[in-house]
């Protein structure tokens, strides 16, 4: 048992579950934070595309998302690189998908993929021919043959209007098994610390007492 002397152990605790609860909610904000719009370019065409980069809006993805218009799509963000496995489950319509390297070139395409709405076990899945991959586009039906998207087109995420490196400004979120390994040791570290200090007072206490 800790037994707290004085109030200054008391507020070192307190600030060991401070930091607790604060990466808590910080990790739960990141998995149901909203989608967030970039502009892109791939090839000659300009797209707005909705960004899916936690596991929340990447499990969702497109499900249930009203129909896309061909200047319109959402970007799937590995970080890092991955064999990335897509489905079909209860989308509303067809699409095509185009895998990317970190460097925005073509990996594997797609198209016409027809939706899912049966049990799991009958949706098939895509995995871009098991390359390992840092993007993922889905966008409407017929988009790859209307604008000839072939392995010489490249995607940019365009800032400022200017062309620049595919990869986003935003950073991935950090895995929550980092941060409870951290808020642990804080915490650990702390409650060793007013144990230490607790225990040296005892003993003064009991020395005087003997006096």
């Amino acid at each position: 048992m800790v037994i707290f002397t004085n109030s200054s152990t008391k507020v070192v605790l307190l600030m060991a579950v401070l930091v607790a609860i604060g990466s808590m909610s910080s990790f739960v904000y990141a998995q149901t934070s909203e989608l967030y719009v970039e502009t892109a370019k791939l090839g000659n065409v300009t797209l707005s595309i909705e960004i899916a980069d936690t596991p929340a809006t990447m499990e969702k993805g497109l499900m249930f998302h009203s129909p896309l218009s061909f200047n319109q799509g959402m970007l799937f963000v590995f970080n890092p690189p991955q064999v990335a496995t897509m489905w079909m489950k209860n989308m509303q319509y067809p699409i095509d998908m185009i895998w990317f390297d970190g460097n925005g070139n073509i990996l594997h395409i797609e198209k016409s993929l027809p939706p899912c709405t049966g049990l799991d076990s009958s949706c098939a899945v895509y995995n871009g021919n098991s390359e390992e991959t840092s993007y993922v586009l889905e966008v409407v039906s017929g988009f790859v043959e209307h604008y000839d998207i072939n392995n010489q087109s490249k995607l940019l995420i365009i800032s400022s209007q200017q062309p620049t490196s595919p990869v986003l400004p935003h950073q991935a979120v950090p895995e929550f098994g980092h941060i409870a390994k951290l808020v642990l040791v804080i915490a650990i570290v702390s409650i060793i610390a007013i144990s230490a200090k607790s225990r040296l007072r005892l003993i003064s206490r009991f020395k005087d007492m003997k006096k």
